[in-house]
Formats: structure tokens, sequence, C-alpha cells
């Protein structure tokens, strides 16, 4: 080292002839070339590191070929992809020696293994940006095609298989329910919209609404888990009714469809019908619980019933709420006129709703003669209802009272009717007994809890709990059978609609037990 910071080197060489010969060179500029050189052989070593870091730590197989077709690199998960061997992976393997070996040992692609190489040959030449999917040991792969500048390109190898499964997964639940694993609504509509155009060549096919009866009193009184047993239950035994080209399916809740087709005549689905309701009535032994319920079908036949899968779906429903209002347990086919008699009645539902406030109910007393005693021993307490410029018939809509919970209201509204008739005039005189309901429904109990509000102003002298002992139904055709609250108790002074209503009566009204001279009750007309 000299002034200056230059770096000469000395060289002493003895010869004979010459003695000591010195040689000085300046090397300052060799020293510094040399250090560079380490300096960037140190740093592209760490590049190689980090590199080769990098790609073997990516999840999907990555490799690059230069514009020949020879491989340069590839990393450890595009190794482990393809289970490579060992001389499959070094630099310098042509691209189409390793596409040769993988369909040897079984890869497959779309189409056959000359179209498939044609494909990469054609994506590598227009230097563009390709992908597809191909599989090997029952595993997906998706590779991408990515051109490089030079001539050369990159393909990245992935392993969708999960994510294909997890899709799938997610196509079969949006068209299956969770917990039968049943065909849905989506599923079954768009199953019928595709027979739809065989029943406009005049294919025969039926559909089947189904409702199991008395699951929901299951369900609310053993729980949710033990519904979902009946539920799996349920449809074990249906799918075992059905026939190999039959779809069943349940639309949600208990309530089940099936397409049948093909379907030579209705005798087809009648026997379907009767081994559906046989299967379901069997009882269910789940959780130590023997359970019983039943089924009620609707069917429609196309395309005598419909073609259009809306008007099939609309009839058998109806058919289904027929089959329901006849006992349950039963099918019923679809009908010229349902349509018109589901009409009417929402539109008597709808006019009861609003019946209280328009006061268009009244009630009206029916004396009852003792032939014993030769005089009226009591009056029952009956309900009118005059809609629309006409008098509606009770038998058409207590049932839809009963159903709807309205009968609560119009129940307690009979209640105070009753009381105030007994609370004037000569009905001051007279006996009047109430039952004292034995039902447990809570909308029952609810009028019979209030009843004291109710009977406000009715004379405290005469009235009693205690139970008639004669039945005072006439016309009724099981006076043995239970009334609705009171149970094995005889009911004296039911308010009723009709004779066929009776039994239905939700309260007992108040009623005299003996006949007055003063101001007469309303009598029915």
């Amino acid at each position: 080292m000299v002034h200056g910071g230059r770096v000469i080197e000395t060289a002493h060489v003895y010869s004979e002839a010459l003695g000591w010969v010195v040689t000085h060179e300046d090397v300052t500029a060799e020293i510094a070339r040399t250090e560079i050189v380490a300096k960037r052989k140190l740093e592209l070593e760490r590049q190689n590191i980090r590199l080769d870091a990098a790609v073997n730590n990516i999840s999907c197989g990555l490799c690059m070929f230069d514009p020949r077709g020879r491989l340069v690199i590839c990393n450890q998960p595009y190794i482990k992809i393809y289970s490579l061997p060992e001389h499959m992976h070094k630099p310098g393997v042509q691209l189409e020696d390793i596409l040769g070996h993988l369909f040897d040992v079984g890869m497959s692609s779309s189409g056959t293994r000359e179209d498939y190489i044609v494909w990469r040959r054609d994506v590598i030449a227009r230097r563009e940006y390709g992908k597809t999917v191909h599989e090997l040991n029952g595993r997906v792969i998706l590779m991408q095609h990515h051109p490089m500048k030079d001539g050369g390109w990159v393909s990245t190898h992935e392993d969708i298989t999960e994510q294909r499964q997890n899709e799938a997964r997610i196509r079969h639940l949006a068209r299956h329910d969770a917990l039968t694993d049943l065909p849905n609504r989506i599923e079954f509509l768009e199953q019928m919209a595709k027979t739809e155009a065989g029943l406009s060549r005049g294919e025969m096919a039926a559909v089947l609404y189904l409702d199991l009866d008395h699951f929901k009193a299951v369900n609310d009184t053993l729980g949710h888990a033990v519904g979902d047993e009946v539920i799996k239950q349920a449809s074990a035994r249906l799918w075992g009714t059905t026939r190999e080209t039959d779809l069943l399916a349940r639309l949600g809740g208990d309530e089940f469809a099936i397409l049948m087709r093909p379907l030579e005549s209705a005798s087809d689905a009648a026997r379907v019908a009767d081994r559906i309701i046989k299967a379901i009535s069997a009882p269910m032994n789940i959780a130590g619980q023997q359970i019983e319920i039943g089924v009620s079908v609707g069917i429609a036949l196309g395309p005598g019933d419909g073609i259009k899968t809306d008007t099939l779906v609309k009839n058998a429903d109806l058919a289904l709420y027929k089959a329901k209002s006849e006992g349950r347990s039963t099918y019923h086919f679809f009908e010229a006129g349902m349509d018109a008699e589901l009409q009417q009645r929402r539109s008597i539902e709808a006019g009861l709703r609003l019946a209280l406030q328009r006061r268009e109910l009244r009630s009206v007393y029916q004396p009852l003669l003792g032939l014993k005693e030769n005089r009226v021993t009591c009056v029952e307490a009956l309900l009118r209802w005059d809609h629309d410029d006409r008098t509606v018939s009770p038998v058409e809509f207590i049932p839809i009272a009963e159903e709807t919970g309205l009968i609560v209201p119009i129940g307690e509204w009979v209640l105070r009717e009753a009381c105030r008739t007994a609370a004037t005039g000569r009905a001051r005189s007279a006996s009047w007994s109430i039952c004292r309901p034995s039902s447990s429904r809570a909308a029952i109990w609810s009028v019979w809890s209030n009843r004291p509000s109710a009977m406000r102003g009715c004379p405290r002298r005469g009235w009693n709990s205690k139970s008639p002992k004669v039945c005072c139904w006439p016309r009724a055709k099981a006076c043995s059978r239970r009334c609705m609250i009171c149970g094995p108790w005889a009911c004296a002074f039911p308010w009723m609609i009709s004779a066929p209503a009776i039994l239905r009566s939700p309260i007992c009204a108040a009623s005299p037990s003996t006949r007055s001279r003063s101001t007469a009750p309303s009598w029915p007309t």
C-alpha cells in the first residue's frame, strides 16, 4: 500500500546472471474487480436462496421452460402433484417427454391425448395465456400457461380437487334438503318444468302433495329433535313406497311431493297413495316414545288436470286440502270446482274476521220442551251470521272459525250476550248453569278464565257451576261424545250453531232452566 491508496504487488526473483530481480505492479484495479465479483456472487447466492425458498413453498406447482421447450426449473409441489421420477424433473427435459410420461401413468383431459398436446403446442406458438383442467390419480389439476418475452413460458399447476368437491356440495345443498337429503322445492319444480313437454304430447304424469297429520303436536310436545327424527323416518318410508322413476321431494316442514312419471293410469297413483298412507300410519319408536302420525295426499293428474307446472301444483294442493278436510289419513284426486270452494272459504274467513266489528253476529235462543214436565225446561243459545245480504250457514263458518282461532273472541261474545239476556227482565228468575271446561286447550281456558268479566251484570242468584244431568242437544248425532271443554259432563246449555256443529262448541253458554212469564228472549227464526 503506497500513498494515494494504491496497492503495489512486489515480486522477488533470483537469477544467477542478474542476481535478485524485483518487480513492482499496481494491482489496485484488479483487486477492486475481484471484490466486486465476490460481492456479486454472494448476492446472487442470496437471491437464489430466496428464490428457491419462494418457489418451493408456494402451494401450487411451478415450472419454467426455455423457448426450445426444455425444462429450466421446477419446484417441489410440481414434482409432488405429478409424482415425477427424478429423471423427469432435471433441467433440460423436453415438455413433450414429460407429457408423454403423465399420459402413460393415467393423466386424462376433456379430449384425447393428441388433442391435449396439440392444444399445448398451439398456446406456446401463439404466446398467449391459456388454462385447462385435467385429472390424475383421482385428483383434479388446474394448469395455467404464462408466456415470457424471450419465447419461454412458466406454467402453474394447482390441485383443485377439494374446491371442486366443495362446489359440488354447494350445488347439491342448493337443490336438496339438508335434513333428509331429498330434492327440495327448487329441484322439484325444475323437474316438473321438464315434464311439461311430455304432457303437451299427451304423456301422463301425476303430482302427489303430501302433508303429515298431527306432526305439529309431536314437534311441540316432544321437541324439535324428535320432530326431526320423525321427518327422517317418514322420508325413508316414503322413499320405500315410490318407484325408481318417481321423484320424491321435501318441500319444507312436514310437506312432501312426488312426481310420478311415466304413468299408465290413475290407478297407479292411487296404489302409491295407498302404500304411502299405510307406511306412514305404522307407529314410530323414537327416543323411547311410540309416535303415531298419519298423512294426507292430494293427487293431480296431467295432462287432464293441467299441463303447466303452476297449474298441476295448485290443483294437487287443492286436492290435499280436500283430503285433510275429509278426516285426514286419506287421499283425494283433484276435481273441478275445488278452486271455487277454496275461494269461497277465503271469502268467509276474510268476512268472519270483521264480523264482530261490523256487528253482523247475532244470538238467538231456542226453547227446549221437557216431555215429562210438559213445559220449556231450558233454552239453548244459537249463533247467526248475516253477511252480504244472506245468512251464512254455521256449517260453513264454524269450522273456519275453529281453524283460524276466531272461535275464541266469538265464544266470548256469545257468552256475554247470553249473560246480558239472563240479566234482563223475567230471565232474572231463571236458574242458569255453566260447565267448567276440562280441555287443556289454552284458547278455551282463556274464555273460561275470563267468564267473570263476561258475566258482569248477571244476577248472582241462580248461577251455579253444577253440571246438569241431562243432555239437551236435539238433533245431535252423538250426544255421548265429549264437548270440547266439558269432557264427560253433559252440556245442558251449549250455545250451538246447528246440529252438525254442536259437538265442536268451544264453550257452554248460559241458559235458563225454567220457563218465565215476563219478557221472553229472542227465539230463533
